[in-house]
């Protein structure tokens, strides 16, 4: 068991982040009640978050404050392995948000990659402001070698129509990324590890491709907790993925001339309403991850 205090807008953020799995609280003094596989995460009246469960160590991590990690750290971390020197980073954004597609993007990081890339401040996205990442993002994407994939939402729910969960949504889009950068840049080591931010075993990970019969699989070697903190591979991903996601939007909120809430909040209710009013149904499923639970409130 680990409890973590948070601020509102880091609290606001793991309502979103968590709301798949929300379930009915019967305790009077737990407001959200969100059940993982291996983590059950009950945020209490007092303020107090607590995460329990085989699981509970690793998800509380992402939420402490004390754990972020700086550039330097980001370069000191990565050099204490020598044999990841050379490394391929994959991360995601878009995971919680109801109206917005999933971006993947993998990174491939080199001594002399890491060197032209000094002068910038990379991390984690979610440590980054959209102003910043759209400002590095060209001259990170110019220096790295890279790859990005995306699913639209009409995409998305083709997937869990097919009973395709999250984290295989996740996997899927992750392994196709990786072999799109392997086959964009030939010049890539095969061998070369994998570096990705825990979210599955690596047993389950491969057992979600293997059951969709996806090939060929590409395995990550290193899962990591706040890998985007420690791996300068998975930072560079984590923007140029953020990056892409940005600019999608922009064309969306052109498309609907509305700017769209991000998240799975009441805001994000309120907006799906108006779309369902406005284009229709049919119309709402096509920009809307429909397995959350706003797709009942609405």
């Amino acid at each position: 068991s680990h409890t973590v205090t948070l601020s509102a807008s880091q609290k606001i953020k793991l309502l979103e982040t968590y709301h798949i799995y929300e379930q009915k609280a019967n305790n009077p003094y737990i407001a959200a009640l969100f059940i993982q596989p291996n983590c059950r995460i009950s945020v209490y009246t007092s303020g107090k978050i607590v995460f329990q469960g085989k699981n509970a160590e690793q998800e509380a991590e992402k939420w402490d404050a004390n754990l972020a990690i700086s550039k330097q750290d980001i370069v000191k971390n990565s050099k204490k392995i020598p044999e990841m020197e050379i490394q391929i980073g994959c991360d995601e954004t878009g995971v919680g948000d109801y109206l917005a597609p999933l971006v993947s993007a993998a990174c491939y990081i080199t001594p002399e990659i890491r060197t032209a890339l000094a002068g910038l401040t990379i991390q984690d996205s979610k440590q980054l402001s959209d102003e910043y990442i759209q400002k590095i993002a060209p001259e990170v994407r110019k220096k790295v070698p890279h790859a990005v994939s995306m699913l639209s939402n009409e995409q998305y729910n083709q997937f869990t129509a097919h009973h395709f969960n999250a984290h295989a949504i996740k996997t899927f889009l992750h392994n196709k990324t990786i072999g799109a950068l392997l086959t964009s840049y030939p010049q890539i080591n095969r061998s070369t590890p994998i570096i990705m931010d825990q979210y599955a075993s690596k047993k389950n990970y491969e057992n979600y491709l293997v059951e969709k019969k996806i090939t060929p699989i590409y395995l990550p070697t290193h899962f990591e907790t706040k890998a985007e903190n420690k791996f300068l591979s998975v930072a560079c991903a984590s923007i140029i993925a953020r990056a892409h996601f940005l600019t999608y939007m922009q064309v969306q909120n052109k498309q609907y001339d509305m700017i769209f809430h991000l998240g799975a909040g009441k805001q994000v209710d309120a907006q799906a309403i108006k779309l369902r009013s406005k284009y229709g149904e049919a119309e709402l499923k096509k920009l809307a991850k429909w397995h959350f639970a706003n797709t009942n409130k609405i």
